[in-house]
């Protein structure tokens, strides 16, 4: 990104809680994020927008947990960011950043100013000298406690996936993975299969082997026994081993085309519902049906071949449905990830919608070969799960006058015109950098040269 002259350097501020960290990387973390942006001076700005036709944007990461806690300074009381002060010395009055406004200093906040014109404490409060600091969250700002982990794997087992070894790969790679997940009461897992019908599993230790459950209608789901089809990993490890082993054996002579993509994530997600968490699925053969639809959306290749002139249909999604359920996951803090492990056409511009609003990811294996991508689905899963992460978080970009928030770029949920939903906030692919938002600005006219631009 290119700065323009005349512009001051960037600070990010973050709001979290002090919630612990469960010992592990990927910890659950309930949050308000607030990112601001500050410059000196917004000296020539309008004309850098109106002359030369330059966006003004802002490129948020998110850095991993270590250097949250290490690197950047929290404020042992809930000061208000907005209250972030210009002080005024003759007077003992200070002005809101954001909505320009002016009020009494508080008693204990003042303080006299040295030889410099400077406050006396300045490099005693981290508010007044360091760029970037960090503002503790209180139970007010959580709309609830911090849930547990939870990772939930749903897999293809039509005959696609079956003949293509696109199942056995999926189960070969949770198996190694359940090793590196974090090992405690706070740590959940489940699982469930899916071709033209819906199979959870009870995995509670009680049994010797576990059970499985068939949901058959994928046009009213349901998830039968919700308390024992997420349970905990430490009591469940030894079935859930016999079971990611058994599967492939299981459906081996599966005949069934059909892949209820839309009916399973959507059963998954109301297992998670009370909880939020991260749905992982592995999708291989085309979607065939989806929630609430009595037809089949799939494409056909020759559309996707021969017609070039309707070929922009292909991008958008084939059920509107699927914004509405992804939202829905948003809002309970379920996060979706789709590994696709395909041979042939794949409705991705419908299956990216789900991940793309729950801030999750699409990982794309075509054509998929089981001795080339195996080892590179296993490397991609390990990192999914292993890597530093956040849950529940929800970020606000605040503006001050004479400049406003035009449009997101991202993979966010926009349910209210202030907040982000970020259902977790996970590392891509660099350890030190988080996913990315790119934010646009607009609303620049005259009136905001010579102020301060947060």
């Amino acid at each position: 990104m290119v700065k323009p002259s005349g512009l001051g350097a960037y600070d990010l501020r973050a709001l979290r809680t002090s919630s612990s960290l469960n010992g592990s990387s990927s910890s659950s973390l309930s949050s308000i994020l607030k990112v601001e942006m500050f410059s000196n001076s917004a000296d020539g700005l309008h004309g850098l927008v109106s002359d030369f036709k330059l966006s003004v944007s802002l490129l948020l990461y998110f850095p991993c947990v270590q250097q949250f806690v290490q690197g950047i300074p929290a404020l042992p009381e809930p000061y208000s960011s907005d209250s972030l002060v210009c002080h005024r010395p003759l007077y003992s009055i200070y002005r809101y950043l954001f909505s320009g406004h002016t009020d009494e200093t508080p008693r204990d906040y003042q303080c006299n100013l040295g030889p410099d014109g400077r406050r006396r404490d300045a490099d005693e409060r981290p508010e007044l000298c360091r760029g970037t600091v960090e503002f503790v969250a209180t139970k007010e700002y959580m709309v609830r406690d911090p849930m547990p982990a939870v990772y939930f794997f749903l897999i293809d087992v039509s005959m696609n996936a079956i003949q293509t070894g696109a199942t056995a790969a999926a189960c070969s790679a949770i198996s190694q993975v359940i090793s590196d997940l974090p090992d405690g009461p706070r740590t959940l897992v489940g699982v469930a299969t899916f071709d033209s019908t819906i199979h959870f599993y009870n995995l509670k230790c009680a049994l010797q082997q576990p059970l499985m459950l068939i949901v058959p209608d994928v046009q009213d789901v349901y998830t039968p026994l919700q308390t024992d089809v997420i349970v905990q990993l430490s009591e469940c490890r030894q079935n859930l081993e016999l079971l990611l082993e058994s599967i492939p054996t299981m459906f081996q002579n599966n005949w069934t085309a059909n892949s209820a993509f839309g009916a399973a994530v959507k059963a998954a997600f109301l297992a998670m519902k009370s909880t939020g968490g991260k749905l992982l699925v592995f999708q291989s053969a085309l979607m065939s049906y989806a929630e609430k639809t009595n037809h089949d959306i799939a494409y056909s290749e020759e559309l996707y071949i021969f017609q070039f002139q309707e070929a922009n249909k292909l991008l958008q999604p084939a059920d509107k449905n699927l914004k509405t359920m992804a939202i829905e996951f948003a809002e309970y803090q379920v996060c979706v990830d789709v590994f696709l492990t395909t041979q042939s056409y794949e409705d991705i511009a419908s299956i990216s919608v789900i991940p793309r609003t729950t801030g999750g990811q699409v990982y794309y294996y075509f054509p998929f070969s089981a001795l080339a991508d195996t080892a590179k689905l296993y490397n991609d899963l390990r990192w999914n799960i292993t890597r530093p992460e956040r849950f529940e978080a929800v970020m606000r970009v605040r503006c001050s006058q004479g400049i406003q928030v035009q449009e997101y770029a991202g993979n966010y949920c926009k349910r209210i015109p202030t907040d982000v939903d970020l259902p977790a906030c996970g590392f891509l692919h660099h350890p030190e950098f988080g996913p990315v938002l790119l934010v646009s600005f607009g609303g620049v006219d005259d009136a905001t040269e010579k102020k301060h631009v947060l």
